[in-house]
């Protein structure tokens, strides 16, 4: 997996700072809802450079954003309330070319986009 640290300027990836939800699989068929980060991991496996994983969970991403915004930003206080054990936090990049993985974050129900960046 490549870590990057901060929102990258200049580059050819958006950033996202997401919330999503673990969904339990049916207990009828069995199905269950994309899991976005495996999703994510397996574009950054594929590919460009550009598509990565910089951190999961809450502590990983408020820590994470802690080199890049004040505390008393906005962002921090969306995370504060939505931990609550509903959902788990993500900070992404999206390579611009891969248009399907971002109309997925941004489609998804049980995703919420808590910042984005270019």
């Amino acid at each position: 997996m490549k870590i990057r640290n901060g929102f990258v300027s200049n580059s050819s990836s958006s950033s996202y700072v997401i919330a999503y939800r673990q969904s339990e699989p049916c207990p009828h068929c069995g199905r269950n809802d994309i899991d976005i980060m495996s999703i994510i991991e397996q574009s950054e496996d594929n590919g460009d450079g550009e598509t990565s994983v910089a951190a999961v969970g809450y502590d990983a991403v408020m820590e994470h954003l802690k080199d890049w915004f004040d505390a008393d930003d906005e962002i921090f206080e969306k995370i504060k309330e939505l931990n609550d054990g509903t959902y788990n936090f993500g900070m992404v990049y999206i390579s611009y070319s891969d248009t399907s993985l971002s109309g997925m974050l941004e489609n998804n129900k049980s995703i919420k986009i808590l910042h984005s960046g270019g």
